[in-house]
This record gives C-alpha cells, structure tokens and sequence, in this order.
C-alpha cells in the first residue's frame, strides 16, 4: 500500500498514472516478478525538471542498469508539498524489442520502488539499492482491472475484481470527482484544474438549496467542511456538524486543489443520502477567500462555477450533464477508472 497505479488503454497506447504515499525523491515502476531482470520507469527531478525514463534492469548492480530509448509521451512529474511523488507517461502498448507488451488481457506483473538519489548520468549503488521497493509483484489484468498479490509473482486468484473506483468529470470540465462505496460509507477524491484557494463539490441542482463540501486552508491546515446552502447569501450558509474522516486536502505547486474525504452514505436529517443506484446531482465552485468563521458575500460569490449539474450513478460511475439537472442520458457508461495497490503497500496504479 504505498504506491497506486492507475491506467487507461486505447488500442495502440496504454497511459500510466503513477501515485506513493510516502515521500521520495525518485519512484518507480517497473514489468517484471522483481527488480532484476525488470523494465523500469523511473520519475525524478533533474534540474528541477520532471522526468521519467525508462530502464532494463539486468540485475541489481547498478553499472548493468541500461538506459533504453523508449518514447514516452504526455510526461507529467510532480512533487507534493508533503515530498510524495506522482508521475505519468504514455507509451506504446507493443514497443519493440526488449520492451514488454501490454496486452489487455494478460496478466501484467508490476513493482515498484522508491528512493532518494537518482542520476542520468552516473548511477552508483547507493543510488539504486533501496530497502522501499515491493517485496513480490501484483500481476493486474489490464482489461478488468483484476489484481492479485501471489506469492510466486503470477499466481493468485484473478476472479475476484477489486473494490470498484469510478470517477465523473463535472460540467464544465473544470473539476472531476473520483469515489468509492462501501456497504456503509462513500468516499470522494475532488481535482479541479485550475488554481484556488478553496473548491467545493455540492450535492444539488444548484448552489442554492444544495449540500456542500468546501476544503481549504485554515492557518496552512488542509480543511474540509460541510454546509448547507440554504441561498446565494453568505448570512443564509450553516456549517453542518456531520461526521468526515480520512481528510486530505493538498494545494499542488501550480495552485490546483485536491482533496479527499470519507463520509457515512446515510449521514442524517438534513444531509443528502447516497444511494448506490440512484441518480446524484453534483455541482463545483472555487475561489479565493474562505473563513471557517465569519463568511463574507464576496468570499461566497464566485463565478468559477457549474452553469448545470452532473447527474452520477454511485454503483456504475454512469454520469450526465443533463440541462434539467436530473434528467440525460444514463445508460451509456463512461470510460472506467480502475486501480490497484502493488504488494508492499507503497505504490498505487490507477487506469
């Protein structure tokens, strides 16, 4: 559980996101049972500039590294304010000689590793022997996203798919909220993308009347929030006493918001129920200024705002935009998010 791997095909290319929850100064994925023997690609800052190349890993001496031409598209390196790292690339699914394929429909065999100095140039051994690396590889199904942890590498039972991830980009493509469900609980991942100082996802039709989440910063510690909105008046918003766990909300470096949060599906009077296969209309706003306290009109007012709603179907990540709010079209479904945790617990892939 300490790196996530997230991915999505089309038929030529399959495209990586890449997430640790522990901080590093490189991270890594690699195809292969272990490291020896391995392709890698590995996300690290040169210069200040992200980058993430790719490897054949011979063995675990670092002078039978080699370095390989592979093109990697749509490169995106990023360090958290927290030093965790996230990374993506495209590549092509059948690459050549010495690259392995990615078949849909085959077991792939993913590790990971992470670790504190890396070079373009100069590897030394201190560089490249690390003790957070997987201890045993997840083979994943590309196709299914049905992962296994077996102990041989390749093993294990690939019937059974993972808990299902579902993600809706919101109308107005400025905000996507990704969730999970339980039998008891929901839980939501917001990313907007563009810089503020605050973002709120709220159940409802419109701001006024719906039931928000609002995460920022109170004296540099991330927040999250519920309120009911009872109009487009700041004095008319009540803070809402309901229970939110596992809270993270992050600023990246280029200003963007990200936040997470798990709540109780059915929370109480007066807060919105989540029904698994019923329609929930979701909404977005950002902006500058925001008080845990004294709510001012111009904090509230914002016109980085959804003009309509989302309509999402909890159990099929199925979404709409529809111009009534409610109604559209819910029986295409959108492309699907899957993810896995690698074995170690130290690197997630999502796809």
């Amino acid at each position: 559980n300490k790196v996530s791997v997230e991915w999505e095909l089309d038929e030529t290319h399959v495209t990586f996101t890449v997430r640790a929850t522990e901080p590093s100064s490189w991270a890594a994925i690699a195809i292969g049972n272990e490291m020896s023997g391995s392709h890698a690609y590995v996300a690290w800052f040169d210069n200040n500039v992200g980058r993430v190349d790719s490897y054949n890993m011979a063995s675990r001496s670092a002078s039978s590294i080699q370095k390989v031409e592979e093109t990697l598209s749509e490169v995106v390196v990023t360090k958290m304010s927290d030093g965790k790292m996230e990374f993506s690339f495209k590549r092509q699914r059948i690459a050549g000689p010495g690259i392995p394929a990615v078949e849909p429909d085959a077991p792939l065999p993913l590790i990971w590793a992470l670790g504190e100095r890396w070079s373009g140039t100069q590897l030394e051994e201190s560089m490249y022997h690390t003790n957070r690396r997987s201890s045993e590889s997840t083979s994943v199904v590309m196709s299914t996203g049905v992962s296994a942890i077996p102990s041989d590498g390749l093993g294990g039972n690939l019937d059974t798919p993972p808990p299902q991830t579902n993600t809706a980009t919101l109308a107005g493509n400025k905000v996507s909220v990704e969730w999970e469900l339980d039998e008891t609980h929901v839980t939501f991942t917001v990313r907007a993308t563009e810089p503020s100082s605050w973002a709120a996802i709220a159940i409802g039709n419109e701001m006024s009347g719906s039931h928000a989440y609002v995460a920022w910063f109170d004296n540099n510690v991330g927040r999250v929030d519920s309120y009911n909105m009872a109009s487009r008046s700041a004095s008319s918003i009540q803070k809402v006493e309901e229970t939110l766990s596992e809270v993270v909300v992050t600023k990246m470096s280029d200003g963007k918001m990200e936040f997470s949060f798990k709540r109780q599906r059915i929370a109480g009077p007066g807060i919105p129920a989540v029904e698994p296969d019923a329609p929930l209309p979701l909404i977005w706003a950002l902006g500058e200024r925001w008080s845990g306290t004294q709510l001012e009109e111009s904090m509230y007012h914002t016109n980085r705002r959804s003009s309509e709603s989302t309509s999402v179907v909890m159990s099929t990540g199925v979404s709409a935009i529809p111009s009534d709010g409610l109604g559209g079209n819910l029986d295409t479904p959108p492309p699907q998010t899957n993810t896995a945790t690698l074995a170690g617990n130290k690197v997630s892939v999502e796809w």
